[in-house]
C-alpha cells in the first residue's frame, strides 16, 4: 500500500493483478489494470500525481493520475519488489530477483542499470537530490551508488538479508536495519559511524534522533557524527575556554566550529 502525502489517496494492490486507488474522503474507488499476475508493490510520488506499480510480469508501470495514461517500463528479467521516486519525482528506482537495480527517467523513460548485486535485492533508496541510491539485498550488504558516475562503495556490516534502509533528513547519513537485529548508520564515505540494535527504525524530523523496535521494545537513540560531538563538546566549554589559558589555537577551532 501507498498513502498519498496529503492523505486524500490510498494506493493497493495484490495478487489479482489490479491497482486500486482509494479517495478517502469519498470511498470511491478507480481500478488501474495492466499487470499478469501479483502486483508486489506500489509507490506515489510526493506531488500525487505519479503511481509506479511492480509484480510477478516483470513490468514496472507508471501511472499518470491525472491523464490516466500509463508507461510500461520493461528490462526486468523476473519478479521486481522494489520501486521508490525520487523526492522530486523525476526518477523511479526498481529493484528485484534478477539483481540488476534500475533506475527511470519518468519524463523520457531512459534507464541506467546498476549490476553489482550477488543475490535479489530486497530495498533501496534515494537521497533526497536524488545524486545518491542505495541498495540492499539477502546477503547483507548494502551498496551505495552515485547515480552520476556509477561510482559504488559497499557497506560491509549486516550478517544477512537487510530489510530496510533511510536516509537522513539532511542527507548525510544512511541508516540500515536487517535480520541480525541490528542498525547500523554510515557516513557517506561508506563508514560504518554507530550500530544499534533493533530490527526497524525511523529518523524524527530533524535527523538527530533515530527511533529502533526490537521485538516488543521501542528505543530512541541520539545520532551524532564526530562533528556533532565536537561542537556539543565545544559549547559545553565555551565558557571556560574565554576565561582560561587554552591555547588560542584551541579556542579558534571552537570559535570556528560553533560558527558552522
Amino acid at each position: 500500500m501507498a498513502l498519498s502525502r496529503d492523505g486524500q489517496l490510498l494506493a493497493s494492490a495484490g495478487v489479482d493483478g489490479i491497482v486500486r486507488l482509494w479517495d478517502l474522503n469519498t470511498g470511491q474507488v478507480q481500478e488501474l489494470k495492466g499487470h499478469q499476475g501479483w502486483v508486489r508493490q506500489v509507490a506515489l510520488s510526493r506531488d500525487g500525481q505519479l503511481l509506479a506499480s511492480t509484480g510477478c510480469d516483470r513490468m514496472v508501470m507508471l501511472w499518470d493520475l491525472k491523464t490516466r495514461q500509463v508507461q510500461e517500463l520493461k528490462g526486468h528479467q523476473g519478479w521486481v519488489d522494489q520501486v521508490k521516486f525520487s523526492w522530486d519525482g523525476q526518477l523511479l528506482a526498481s529493484a528485484g530477483v534478477d539483481r540488476i537495480v534500475r533506475l527511470w527517467d519518468v519524463n523520457t523513460g531512459q534507464v541506467q542499470a546498476f549490476k553489482r548485486h550477488q543475490g535479489r535485492v530486497y530495498q533501496l533508496t534515494l537521497s533526497r537530490d536524488g545524486q545518491l541510491l542505495a541498495t540492499a539485498g539477502v546477503y547483507g550488504m548494502v551498496r551505495l551508488w552515485d547515480v552520476n558516475t556509477g561510482q559504488i562503495q559497499a557497506l560491509k556490516g549486516h550478517q544477512g538479508w537487510v530489510d530496510q534502509l533511510e536516509f537522513s533528513p539532511d542527507g548525510q547519513l544512511l541508516a540500515s536495519a536487517g535480520f541480525d537485529r541490528t542498525v547500523r548508520l554510515w557516513d557517506l564515505r561508506g563508514r560504518q559511524i554507530a550500530q544499534f540494535e533493533g530490527t526497524r527504525m525511523v529518523f524524527n524530523p530533524d535527523g538527530t534522533q533515530v527511533a529502533t523496535i526490537d521485538e516488543d521494545t521501542i528505543k530512541l537513540w541520539w545520532v551524532y557524527t564526530l562533528d556533532g560531538l565536537l561542537a556539543r563538546g565545544c559549547a559545553y566549554v565555551r565558557s571556560y575556554l574565554k576565561h582560561s589559558s587554552v591555547t588560542p589555537e584551541l579556542k579558534a577551532f571552537c570559535d570556528r566550529l560553533l560558527e558552522e
